[in-house]
């Protein structure tokens, strides 16, 4: 695992949304790297098992992260980083 993690964008990574150990072997740093960044963010750890009831593809991201976030009651980084994961999907399907 890279020990150099300045090139990663805490506030895109979906911290508080999946477990610590999943965030870290995605991204290739340890649990703990992970850790210490979603606390120094304030986002506490998403509850092992809690399945995921948000149904990202019907959320209307033309409205601001925070307004989502306090909606669905997640993190707005979690808004952030699904926004940009279907963006992307979108893109790759075009």
């Amino acid at each position: 695992m890279s020990t150099d993690t300045e090139h990663i964008d805490w506030s895109a990574v979906p911290l508080g949304e999946m477990t610590d150990r999943e965030i870290a072997e995605q991204i290739g740093v340890s649990r703990d790297c992970v850790r210490y960044h979603r606390n120094r963010l304030n986002i506490p750890p998403v509850t092992p098992g809690r399945p995921s009831v948000t149904d990202w593809s019907a959320v209307d991201f033309s409205r601001p992260s925070r307004e989502i976030a306090d909606e669905i009651g997640v993190s707005p980084q979690a808004v952030r980083y699904n926004r940009q994961r279907i963006r992307e999907a979108k893109q790759s399907a075009e």
